[in-house]
């Protein structure tokens, strides 16, 4: 396992444009996942694969035992003389603030502080340790959310994070596969009894949804599946990128929406164009269903305003849609 998971990062790096000169930061939250990606990107570094590694922690304040996960965390650095940077934030009094759920917060104040990161410190690449599973978990919540393609593509490879690439080289990595390289390491990660609070939808999904589905299919790998469908779902959002750009700069006047040409559309390109729009304020959206058919509704009423999730609205400006982001 040690040897094949070596080989599958070192190519994943290289497909990605990492290079003997390249600076990578790891972010590390002291869990299997990451202390395994940690151990890995360790071990390519002192095989010259690139230039630099540093790691990057996030404590969120949010368990009394995160002090501590951050203790081992900078134990593992310091044995393996790789450079930590490190945050204690207060995620619940951001959470509060900005009316976001706790784990919308912690993302975002997560991702916010590793491009910090890497540009003062000139990174090249953030990794993080997204495996099979969390693929799986995403997809399946996007699913039932009633996702477009875009959604339907679960997590992204690579995107960019300020000066930087966000990279998640394990997509295709399950987690039984993370765990026996620890265990053949004999690595010590440390355990986030949240993980297990099934009040979260993630921790449903992935503790009830999945091993359902794994009963149910005992001869395939619902996870190597879904991950796949991701994967193929990528693709076909890639292909349809430039029509889907052609199809928004149309639409585009004034620092906006023309609603007319909007309301023009219908189905797929409708849904397509908004959302494409409304990520170009807001990294990482993805409309639902739902959302679509009342934002299409509300273009044909009289008020001006609709709330969407995580502090952003729409106006109608005259003939004009434009987004707000607060």
């Amino acid at each position: 396992m040690q040897g094949k998971l070596l080989e599958l990062t070192a190519n994943a790096l290289a497909a990605h444009g990492v290079t003997r000169t390249s600076r990578v930061l790891a972010a590390v939250s002291g869990g299997p996942d990451s202390l395994a990606l940690f151990s890995v990107l360790h071990r390519l570094h002192a095989k010259g694969t690139f230039l630099f590694l540093a790691a990057a922690h996030v404590d969120h304040a949010l368990r009394p035992a995160s002090a501590l996960e951050a203790r081992a965390v900078g134990r593992y650095a310091e044995e393996w003389g790789v450079p930590l940077h490190t945050v204690r934030l207060d995620t619940g009094a951001f959470a509060k603030a900005h009316k976001m759920g706790i784990e919308e917060a912690a993302r975002t104040l997560r991702y916010r502080y590793f491009e910090d990161v890497a540009r003062e410190h000139r990174f090249d690449f953030v990794l993080t340790a997204h495996t099979a599973n969390d693929q799986a978990e995403t997809l399946l919540m996007h699913i039932v959310r009633g996702a477009g393609v875009r959604g339907m593509s679960g997590i992204p490879p690579d995107r960019s994070l300020g000066s930087a690439v966000l990279l998640r080289p394990w997509l295709t990595v399950a987690k039984p596969e993370v765990l026996a390289y620890l265990r053949d390491m004999d690595l010590h990660a440390s355990h986030d009894e949240s993980n297990e609070d099934l009040s979260f939808q993630r921790n449903r999904v992935r503790h009830v949804v999945l091993p359902a589905m794994e009963a149910a299919w005992p001869d395939r790998s619902p996870v190597h599946a879904l991950a796949s469908l991701a994967e193929r779902m990528r693709e076909l959002s890639d292909y349809l990128a430039p029509a889907l750009q052609s199809l928004l700069e149309r639409v585009k006047t004034e620092g906006g929406l023309s609603i007319a040409e909007l309301q023009a559309l219908s189905g797929f390109p409708f849904h397509a164009v908004l959302e494409a729009w409304i990520e170009t304020e807001s990294p990482g959206y993805r409309l639902s269903s739902e959302e679509t058919e009342r934002i299409e509704t509300w273009l044909a009423t009289k008020p001006s305003a609709l709330e969407l999730r995580g502090g952003l609205r729409l106006e109608k400006d005259k003939q004009i849609l434009r987004l707000h982001v607060r």
